[in-house]
């Protein structure tokens, strides 16, 4: 299969539909400052050519926002979906530009996003995470935001994605704590048993990563990182571990 096609039919299989939840705004020290709900249409049409993309938020205030994304053409997408996980942003860091960054995953009926946003002097400005479910108010009711520590001493395995969209072959991976990733970095622990690992500045010169950790359950977590060399996208790299 072509490499956009087989990307664009990740996008298809495992984000598009109707998703509902909530988003949370955090500052660089951990505090939320902003939350809403929202619904994300991600409506693909019949032969899976295109998708319309539109998002509606809802402010504690009682305000409504509609925001349209436009209409994505098949294979065109300016993510990359290695299975049920994603990842989009900045592909290069800019001078006096800002510098965006988002994960995606997906398990089952519920996804979360987490998003990075640096300002044009290269401060990381906020982070935001996000909770969906697909259209199964059932499932969002009904979920146990609790979960027991997994025991991630275990092997788990680990993919990696090129920008030009070549996936590798699984291979086994050993677990490091997402603080071991980079000792210099900020550490934020949010909530919905997710932790990120960022620089708190970025440069038109630099080479870093991001990382996200999401627990699942009790039995599974899920960690995407990506990587920037000399300011440049070079890959993304998504991990699975399993408890032992």
């Amino acid at each position: 299969m072509d490499l956009q096609v087989r990307n664009w039919e990740n996008f298809c299989h495992y984000h598009t539909g109707e998703w509902k939840g909530n988003k949370k705004r955090y500052s660089p020290e951990g505090k939320v400052i902003k939350t809403w709900d929202v619904i994300t249409h991600l409506q693909v049409n019949q032969d899976n050519s295109q998708i319309t993309h539109q998002d509606e938020l809802f402010y504690s205030d009682g305000t409504h926002e509609v925001k349209n994304y436009g209409i994505y053409q098949k294979p065109k997408t300016s993510a990359l979906f290695l299975d049920s996980t994603f990842c989009w942003g900045s592909k290069m860091v800019k001078s006096d530009s800002i510098f965006i960054f988002e994960f995606g995953f997906r398990h089952e009926d519920k996804r979360v996003l987490c998003y990075f946003r640096y300002d044009e002097s290269g401060q990381l400005q906020y982070s935001s995470t996000g909770v969906e479910y697909l259209n199964n108010e059932d499932t969002q009711t009904k979920q146990n935001n609790e979960v027991k520590t997994i025991n991630k001493q275990g092997k788990g395995f680990r993919q990696k994605m090129t920008p030009d969209l070549i996936i590798s072959e699984p291979i086994e991976t050993s677990w490091k704590p997402i603080e071991e990733l980079n000792n210099n970095y900020l550490i934020q622990k949010f909530d919905d048993n997710i932790v990120a690992s960022c620089p708190q500045t970025v440069d038109n010169n630099s080479s870093f990563l991001i990382a996200v950790d999401w627990q699942v359950n009790d039995e599974l977590l899920k960690r995407g990182i990506v990587y920037y060399e000399k300011s440049v996208l070079s890959y993304f790299t998504v991990e699975t571990f399993n408890a032992v």
